[in-house]
């Protein structure tokens, strides 16, 4: 149970953390695309929060301005693939962290064994 709860608890937070830095990257990435653009003057702040929501919300806006429709979905390609990136690197951290912690933190095979019967002994 108690391995259950560990394994629960970092996929949730892993899940949690990697989806925030997703949902960052791509607000971030669609607000420097729409402040970079010609159209920038003419974007109205609730239109750029839908912009910046995700991906969805942004097709829903695309289908609202079809003379921007490829454009605004090419932005969000775009920024989704740079919130997925920041998210990939953060998770390759994360694996390569617990790899370290893994390697060097964990005792091997044979002091494990070593340390189970010092421990049986003395409990005997």
């Amino acid at each position: 149970a108690t391995s259950d709860l560990q394994s629960d608890l970092g996929g949730s937070l892993m899940q949690a953390l990697l989806g925030a830095v997703l949902a960052s990257g791509f607000a971030a990435t669609f607000a420097d695309i729409i402040a970079n653009s010609a159209e920038a003057g003419k974007v109205s702040p609730e239109i750029t929060q839908a912009l910046q929501s995700s991906f969805a919300s942004a097709s829903h806006v695309a289908a609202k301005y079809p003379d921007l429709q490829d454009a605004i979905l090419e932005a969000a390609k775009r920024s989704l693939l740079a919130g997925s990136l920041a998210a990939y690197l953060i998770g390759g951290i994360a694996i390569l962290f617990g790899a370290i912690v893994v390697v060097f933190g964990l005792p091997s095979k044979a002091k494990e064994l070593e340390l189970r019967a010092r421990y049986t002994k003395e409990n005997a």
